[in-house]
């Protein structure tokens, strides 16, 4: 899904897009540069954390009108899909199946989804740290810093101190049964 860099920041770049009120794209037209709005997202769902790994990503979000993640979905898979398949020559989709969703009940599963998302990377071996990992929100948890597209969910920013979210990934290797968080 992700073959290199420009593929992740393109998947970025749409995220901001897509969940930015009032975002405009400057396209020249007839010689001349033109600012497009973009048909936004912004106000239908929040976006809380996420991480995109090679072949997959993971996103934490909440709806705020029924279908908002779904319209989220619609725009941002086929936009990156045809950008992916015109880059590399391919045809067809390049998401089998649908997503899976995965509804967040109690803050204890809120902390645990924001934690498993930030250290996929690391468990998968991607990195050393999950702190080295570019293509995800976790710097900005780490930093205490919200973007206009992204909002850094309170219980999320207070339940981990995310500097030191590695060695949550370590507790829980020594302790497999304190918890189930990977």
């Amino acid at each position: 899904m992700f073959l290199d860099h420009e593929d992740y920041i393109f998947f970025i770049y749409l995220l901001k897009k897509y969940l930015t009120k009032d975002f405009k794209e400057s396209r020249i037209i007839a010689k001349k540069e033109v600012e497009i709005p973009a048909n936004s997202v912004f106000g239908q769902l929040e976006l809380y954390a996420y991480c995109l790994m090679p072949n997959h990503f993971h996103i934490l979000c909440k709806n705020l009108v029924d279908y908002g993640i779904k319209e989220f979905s619609k725009r941002i898979l086929s936009v990156y899909a045809g950008f992916f398949n015109e880059k590399y020559s391919r045809e067809g989709p390049l998401i089998q199946g649908c997503y899976r969703a995965v509804p967040i009940i109690t803050e204890a599963q809120l902390i645990h989804v924001g934690r498993y998302i930030h250290l996929n990377p690391y468990k998968s071996g991607i990195v050393g740290g999950s702190s080295e990992y570019k293509y995800s929100s976790l710097q900005n948890y780490i930093n205490n810093r919200d973007l206009p597209w992204l909002n850094l969910h309170p219980t999320l920013v207070q339940s981990t101190n995310w500097s030191k979210i590695d060695s949550y990934a370590k507790e829980i290797e020594d302790n497999p049964k304190q918890g189930i968080f990977i």
